[in-house]
């Protein structure tokens, strides 16, 4: 199986430690069940090649979250389904919408690991990917890839969940995200930032376009 390799282990990880710990043993077997099926279900959708197919479902998503609160509903089987996955993607890619020193530092680590990859998979002969290449200590070369991340994928997907929330209840998340990106552009510009200087909280606009505009065009 060479299909969402990475997630397939996550997802048979979380069943055995589902296992060994008895977390679930005291529920019906059809709980049990349905338990797995979500938690398999969320974490196969983390693969990045979901990743608009979770953002159209939330984008287009008419759910009624105060509403189901109010009234103590359970949601439909497969909107249920979805609304999981959806959530778990947002988690798997939350660093984006975190305070800055906490971003900043989840972007490095992750850098590391992609160079760190590049360079295995150079020394094996293996096709590479120009953006793991780079210097994961030059901030400055780092930069427009942060950048273009938050733009086209972290500000559509968490304006997106900010839609299916409600009214103002992730404007401070979604507010982080358009800081982090103008701190990257800073860095981009060769700017100085003042890193212990705390994010102001200032309300986003609410839209219902929750799309991250045209890709940039490649510089020739």
């Amino acid at each position: 199986n060479d299909q969402s390799v990475l997630e397939n282990h996550h997802a048979a990880v979380t069943s055995r430690i589902l296992k060994e710990t008895e977390l679930v043993d005291d529920l019906e077997l059809p709980s049990r069940q349905r338990i797995r099926l979500v938690l398999v279900n969320a974490i196969l959708n983390t693969d990045m090649i979901k990743h608009k197919d979770n953002l159209a479902w939330m984008e287009s998503s008419n759910i009624d979250m105060k509403g189901l609160q109010r009234s103590n509903q359970t949601l439909d089987h497969d909107v249920g389904l979805k609304l999981g996955s959806a959530l778990l993607h947002c988690a798997d890619l939350v660093h984006p919408a975190m305070p800055w020193e906490v971003h900043k530092h989840m972007s490095l680590l992750i850098a590391e690991e992609f160079y760190a990859q590049f360079q295995e998979e150079q020394r094996l002969g293996l096709p590479t990917l120009p953006f793991m290449g780079k210097d994961p200590t030059n901030l400055v070369e780092l930069a427009p890839i942060q950048m273009g991340f938050i733009q086209f994928v972290a500000k559509p997907l968490w304006s997106a969940l900010s839609f299916v929330a409600g009214k103002d209840k992730l404007d401070e998340v979604v507010l982080n995200v358009e800081d982090n990106r103008e701190r990257w552009k800073k860095l981009a510009d060769n700017e100085e930032i003042p890193e212990d200087q705390p994010q102001p909280f200032r309300k986003p606009k609410r839209r219902t376009d929750v799309s991250g505009g045209d890709p940039p065009t490649p510089a020739e």
